[in-house]
C-alpha cells in the first residue's frame, strides 16, 4: 500500500504569491504545455508543471528549496503558450521573490526593498548617510594633512575617504547577506533534493560562469529572444564598471595620477567607465522597452522587476550626467550645485544597488548561479 502523505497548505504563502505576480496561479489545469515548450526544462521531472502544483498547494518549503525555480530564465515561452493564461513564468518569478525573502538574513530589507510603499524609507537610509558625510566633509578636509587628501572631482562636496568607507561597508554587508543566503539555500537543496551534488565545486562554478557570460540559455528562448542581447549588454556593463572602480582604487591609493603608469591607468579608467555607462544605459533601456513591448505575451512583471530596472537606468544616467555637468562648470574641482545634486542622486542609487543587491532582483545573480552550479553538479540538466 502506498504511503499516505498529508498536505498542509500554507495559505498565507499562496496569498503572497498571488499578490506579487502569481495572481493567475489558480487558472492552471495541469496540461503540461509549459513543461513541453520550455527549452530549459529537463526530461526527468520537468518544470514548471510540478512547481505550479506545489504553488497551488501552498508548499512553500518544497518550492523555495527547489533548484528548478532558478533554472527558469523567465523567457516567457511558457506564459505565451499557456492555453489557460496561467502565466507560469510570472508565477515562478513570484516564487523566486519569495525564495529571496525566505533566505535573506535581514528580513526587514527583504520585505522593504520589494515593497513600493517602503521606497522612501529605503532611499532615506543612504540619503541621510551621504548627507551627514557632506556635512562632515569641510571639517575633515581641513583636518587631513595634504599627503592624505584624495580630493577627486567631488572631494570638496563629499570627502573621498568617506565615500570609500560608506560603499566599502555597503559592499561588505551585501557580500555577507549573499553568503548567508546562498549557503542556507545550498543546505536546503541538499536536504530536499533527491539528486545530490558530486564532483568539483570549482569545476561546476567555472562551467556555469562561462555559460552565464555567453548567455547561452537566454538565447534558447523563443518569444523573448531579443532580451538576450540587452541582458548580456547590461551584465558586461556592470563588469566594466567594476573594473573602473578597481582602477580608480589603484590610482587613488597606490599609483597616483602623476606617473606615466598612473596616467595610463587614468585614461583606461575613463574609457572603460564611459563605455560601460553607455552600455548600461543602452542595455537597461532595451530591457525596459522589450518588457513593455512583450508584456502581454511574456508577462507584465511587478514592482520587483520594474523597480530594479529603474534603479539600474538611474545609476547609468545620473553617473553620466554628473560627469557632463561637472565639465560644463567653470571649475572641474569645485562643481556647481546641479552637478553636486546629480552626483548625490547617483551615489544614493549606487548605494541602493550595492547594499540591497541580495534583497532585490539583483539577488538572481547569487541565487541563480548557485542553483545552476548545484544542477550541474547533480546532473540536473
Amino acid at each position: 500500500m502506498a504511503d499516505t502523505v498529508m498536505v498542509k497548505p500554507d495559505l498565507s504563502f499562496i496569498r503572497e504569491l498571488k499578490e506579487t505576480g502569481g495572481d493567475t496561479l489558480k487558472q492552471c489545469y495541469q496540461c503540461a504545455t509549459c513543461s513541453v515548450i520550455c527549452p530549459q526544462s529537463p526530461d526527468d521531472k520537468p518544470f514548471p508543471r510540478k512547481e505550479m502544483i506545489w504553488a497551488g498547494w501552498g508548499l512553500k518549503e518544497k518550492l523555495v528549496s527547489d533548484p528548478d525555480i532558478w533554472l527558469c530564465h523567465h523567457c516567457g515561452d511558457c506564459t505565451s503558450y499557456c492555453p489557460r493564461g496561467a502565466k507560469p513564468g510570472e508565477v515562478l518569478g513570484a516564487v523566486r521573490k519569495q525564495a529571496i525573502q525566505h533566505y535573506a538574513p535581514v528580513k526587514f530589507f527583504a520585505k522593504a526593498v520589494n515593497d513600493k510603499s517602503q521606497l522612501l524609507k529605503i532611499l532615506a537610509i543612504p540619503a541621510v548617510i551621504l548627507f551627514l558625510a557632506a556635512l562632515a566633509t569641510p571639517g575633515l578636509n581641513k583636518a587631513l594633512p595634504p599627503s592624505l587628501m584624495h580630493e577627486g572631482a567631488f572631494g570638496n562636496f563629499i570627502n573621498t575617504w568617506l565615500v570609500d568607507a560608506i560603499f566599502t561597508s555597503a559592499a561588505l554587508f551585501a557580500l555577507w547577506s549573499a553568503f548567508k543566503g546562498i549557503t542556507n539555500m545550498w543546505a536546503d537543496m541538499k536536504a530536499h533534493s533527491p539528486q545530490q551534488p558530486a564532483g568539483s565545486l570549482m569545476q561546476g562554478l567555472t562551467a556555469v560562469v562561462k555559460e552565464v557570460l555567453g548567455h547561452s540559455k537566454f538565447k534558447e528562448c523563443d518569444v523573448n529572444k531579443e532580451r538576450a542581447t540587452a541582458h548580456q549588454l547590461t551584465l558586461y556593463a556592470f563588469i566594466g564598471l567594476a573594473v573602473t572602480t578597481t582602477l580608480g582604487f589603484i590610482i587613488m591609493y597606490f599609483s597616483g595620477e602623476e606617473s606615466i603608469f598612473g596616467k595610463m591607468l587614468f585614461l583606461a579608467m575613463k574609457f572603460i567607465g564611459n563605455a560601460s555607462a553607455v552600455a548600461l544605459i543602452v542595455g537597461a533601456g532595451l530591457l525596459y522597452l522589450n518588457r513593455k513591448a512583450k508584456d502581454e505575451k511574456s508577462g507584465l512583471g511587478t514592482y520587483f522587476d520594474w523597480g530594479f530596472l529603474t534603479v539600474v537606468l538611474l545609476v547609468g544616467v545620473s553617473g553620466f550626467l554628473a560627469q557632463i555637468f561637472r565639465y560644463m562648470g567653470a571649475d572641474n574641482h569645485d562643481p556647481n550645485f546641479l552637478a553636486k545634486l546629480i552626483y548625490f542622486i547617483h551615489l544614493v542609487c549606487v548605494f541602493y544597488l550595492f547594499a540591497y543587491a541580495p534583497y532585490s532582483k539583483f539577488a538572481h545573480l547569487f541565487y541563480r548561479t548557485t542553483a545552476l552550479v548545484y544542477a550541474r553538479m547533480s546532473n540536473r540538466q
